[in-house]
């Protein structure tokens, strides 16, 4: 559908891609700028013209799951797998689209190679995953490696907060939430999460305040 579209404007504009590479930093760009509807037709035509382009099939993988089309990521993200790409990234890609798909178990092992694989972020993706599946602790004691990882992620402390409020370790998730806006001031998770820390703890003065500094800057 897309494609069609996007071929008329280029060629309007005297600017078709001629191969793979062309088509690839037409994606690129597209994607970069947020128009995953744009970029996924771009990186699916360097991926068909050269299947083994440089990350061409990859970042049309992870297009498409950003695009919640979980099922056409997978090959994509296989063929990367294929071409010998870096292992670690496709497939904790491939966990997220298997959960996508609600299909838990196989999610769950691909979790689990990319963290064998030193993925980045994997930790992180997994404790989110189990936290999903409702187990609270495992996915506190995952969030807990996440942080021991990247203890300058303001998003590992909030994830880690967040399944420490579902397991009731209320001052343990406030604090974490506090590092994490040392960390980023204007990190919106965060704010609505420590809004609801401070619900709970009966100040809804401070509540107040930090759910509308969550509604005033990025989330």
């Amino acid at each position: 559908m897309f494609l069609p579209l996007l071929l008329f404007a280029l060629q309007a504009q005297n600017s078709l891609p001629k191969d793979a590479a062309g088509w690839y930093t037409l994606g690129l760009k597209y994607a970069q700028a947020g128009d995953f509807e744009l970029a996924e037709p771009a990186f699916a035509e360097a991926c068909r013209l050269d299947r083994r382009y440089p990350d061409a099939c990859y970042s049309l993988g992870r297009v498409r799951y950003l695009l919640n089309r979980f099922a056409e990521a997978i090959g994509p993200l296989e063929q990367s797998l294929a071409n010998g790409e870096p292992a670690g990234r496709a497939t904790l890609a491939l966990a997220q689209a298997r959960e996508g798909l609600d299909q838990a178990a196989p999610a769950e092992a691909l979790f689990r190679k990319a963290i064998s694989l030193s993925a980045t972020d994997a930790e992180l993706r997994y404790a989110m995953f189990l936290l999903r599946q409702g187990r609270v602790e495992e996915s506190v004691a995952m969030a807990l490696k996440a942080v021991e990882r990247t203890p300058r992620s303001a998003l590992a402390l909030t994830e880690l907060a967040r399944a420490e409020l579902q397991a009731h370790q209320i001052a343990s998730a406030q604090a974490h939430l506090e590092q994490a806006l040392k960390i980023d001031p204007k990190f919106g998770q965060a704010h609505l999460l420590l809004s609801r820390v401070y619900h709970r703890l009966g100040d809804p003065e401070k509540a107040a305040r930090h759910l509308k500094a969550a509604t005033a800057v990025r989330p």
